[in-house]
């Protein structure tokens, strides 16, 4: 009986360390996540208005920004850490890519997006106007 105890404590402790290790590689990448990821207007074609929060983290600290593609100036730069939170007011008619950048050497890191939908599509339709 002591030894099938001893078998179980050993199976329990082993499955804990698996357990642990799988969680602590999975903490290792690091992450880059907006909230909300999906912003919503009327219309196709119409400026979308979102207030967006951004958290990220890294494996090792270092000197990193948060840039918006076509944007030639970043959104938020960090020094010597390894996370940051950033809250903006995000503003287009089009889904926008986010990244996370070393300042050294412009390397992306992790990239997420907001995406722009929308209710209606826009119509092409010219309007026709009859004066009589």
């Amino acid at each position: 009986n002591l030894q099938i105890f001893m078998n179980h404590i050993r199976a329990t402790f082993l499955l804990l360390m698996i357990m642990t290790s799988v969680k602590t590689f999975a903490d290792v990448k690091g992450s880059l996540q907006v909230e909300p990821e999906k912003c919503v207007t009327l219309q196709q074609g119409r400026t979308c208005y979102l207030d967006v929060k951004v958290n990220w983290k890294n494996r090792i600290k270092g000197d990193y920004c948060l840039v918006q593609e076509s944007m030639l100036e970043p959104l938020k730069c960090w020094n010597n850490t390894d996370q940051g939170q950033f809250e903006y007011e995000f503003a287009s008619d089009r889904t926008h890519s986010l990244h996370l950048i070393k300042q050294v050497d412009k390397t992306i890191l992790y990239s997420t997006e907001i995406a722009v939908k929308w209710v209606y599509k826009s119509s092409q339709r010219a309007s026709v106007w009859r004066i009589f």
